[in-house]
């Protein structure tokens, strides 16, 4: 059965108002993670959603970019996308130099299976784009607000964390930190807290590099 999101992309004037809603955050969102993408790296871009932030960055730095998700966003028409299962993804290790995870893991029932195979196809690094909170209040806002922008309200598994929450999964990782970010996105009206979060894999003796706050 479609989602309402999939049935009101069949509705012309509701299409429009989608398509430049997520238009404005994917370019601000290429705007603060391009300093971070080489021109002649592989770059994979885990969960495409619209495409828009993926095409923003073919226009603007790098067009060697694979994209992948787990359906086909009807909003998605000018990049070519694979579909796979949601849990191992079909490549082999280290086969990209940076991997994309934008507003994707509070998506995923099992965000952590989801990042570990990120790490597994990335050589150099990941960046990372996620809702975050900082008080129960502001938690429950951003879920519902989360499900009204993208029109996902049954099955939603809401796997959001916080600043901390974030920080702590990645420690014991096999990549660091290099650079953190708070900023704030209107989208479709709503207010968002985000975080942007620049992984390195580890070398042997490393450490953040950069740590900024709104």
């Amino acid at each position: 059965m479609s989602s309402p999101f999939y049935l009101l992309e069949k509705i012309s004037f509701t299409r429009k108002i989608m398509e430049d809603e997520y238009k404005k955050r994917a370019k601000q969102i290429v705007k603060r993670i391009s300093p971070f993408i080489d021109k002649k790296e592989k770059i994979l871009d885990i969960g495409t959603g619209t495409g828009f932030v993926a095409k923003g960055i073919m226009e603007a730095k790098n067009k060697n970019i694979t994209c992948i998700d787990v359906r086909l966003n009807p909003l998605c028409k000018s990049i070519p996308v694979i579909i796979y299962d949601g849990k191992k993804l079909p490549f082999p290790d280290e086969s990209f130099d940076t991997s994309l995870l934008i507003a994707v893991l509070h998506h995923c029932k099992k965000p952590l299976s989801v990042l570990d195979e990120a790490i597994r196809v990335s050589s150099k690094r990941i960046i990372i784009m996620e809702d975050l909170f900082e008080s129960p209040v502001e938690k429950w806002l951003t879920l519902i607000e989360d499900s009204i922008v993208n029109w996902e309200f049954k099955g939603h598994p809401h796997s959001n964390k916080t600043e901390a929450g974030w920080f702590n999964v990645f420690k014991n990782r096999k990549f660091n930190v290099l650079h953190f970010e708070k900023f704030r996105l209107i989208c479709a009206g709503f207010p968002f807290r985000l975080g942007i979060f620049v992984l390195e894999k580890k070398k042997a003796k490393s450490n953040m590099r950069q740590y900024a706050r709104e």
